[in-house]
């Protein structure tokens, strides 16, 4: 066995997974590697989270995963979370909640706050034993899975062509309006957007708006046809635009159709405008 390979079997012992905290042990010796990312600031009280799959956190071969990624988590002073960056609404900061010693602690990072560390670093330690990402007495606790998942987003949202970020900008007030209106009754909103070229109009916007079945009113109908109506005239008089719009029942909505039709999730990030602020509200979709 290499001593790399002894490494590995030292760091899978002391049972590092997706979601460990670095101890100070190991953070101190990740700065003093020439990669360390000098102009993310870490302070003692900060949390470093290991986001790499388990899998390859846990991979036999050193040469296969070199390096795991890290998320910076820092305390939160406010009396309590921002509603507009949990669970994953804002898809540049997330707010969520960990223990030290079995005691709640408020959390939040940036989503640009994340780099790569020696993974055989982690066989010099196990993981922080005190501080610990979520509610481990809970069952089930969701606050790894929306971490990750928030992660994700971060390349999994749709991307627009400058052109039309710039004639959609006529509408982004009035549909974020809608969202965050309607935030109790939309599930999820999807978009499948086309780039038509040189037609006319160029780009063609296909929405799906799901609703959540707990909220579909006895005249379906009715409300179905008040939702798609609204929606289509916060596109009203934007140049270049068609918007088909259809509001849908979640249940009758399936992944099948998301994929087959090439829809994808559609929230507030929707555009990225430098002016775009960090603290706007969110639609809770």
């Amino acid at each position: 066995m290499t001593e790399a390979q002894a490494q590995i079997a030292a760091l899978r012992g002391h049972g590092w997974q997706q979601g460990s905290v670095l101890p100070p042990s190991v953070v101190a010796a990740a700065q003093k590697n020439s990669r360390w990312p000098h102009h993310i600031a870490v302070g003692p009280d900060d949390w470093l989270i290991v986001v790499s799959h388990a899998c390859d956190l846990r991979n036999r071969k050193p040469e296969n995963e070199p390096e795991v990624e890290v998320l910076v988590a820092r305390p939160y002073a406010g009396r309590k979370a921002d509603s507009r960056e949990t669970h994953g609404k804002n898809s540049r900061r997330l707010h969520f909640e960990g223990e030290v010693s079995r005691t709640t602690i408020r959390l939040v990072a940036h989503a640009n706050e994340r780099f790569a560390i020696d993974r055989l670093l982690l066989a010099d330690a196990p993981p922080d034993q005190q501080r610990v990402v979520g509610h481990p007495g809970q069952t089930p606790d969701p606050t790894l899975q929306v971490l990750i998942t928030w992660i994700a987003k971060r390349y999994l949202r749709q991307a627009f062509p400058d052109e039309f970020d710039q004639v959609a900008s006529q509408a982004k007030q009035k549909v974020d309006d809608f969202l965050i209106k309607h935030a109790s009754e939309i599930l999820g909103a999807y978009i499948a957007f086309a780039d038509r070229g040189n037609r006319d109009p160029r780009f063609h916007l296909e929405f799906r708006i799901a609703i959540k079945t707990k909220t579909v009113l006895v005249d379906w109908p009715a409300q179905k046809a008040a939702l798609e109506e609204t929606f289509e005239t916060c596109w009203k008089g934007v140049p270049n635009v068609e918007v088909e719009v259809a509001a849908v029942q979640a249940s009758h909505f399936s992944i099948g159709e998301i994929y087959e039709g090439k829809f994808m999730k559609f929230d507030r990030d929707w555009i990225s405008y430098a002016e775009d602020t960090e603290g706007e509200p969110a639609p809770e979709a």
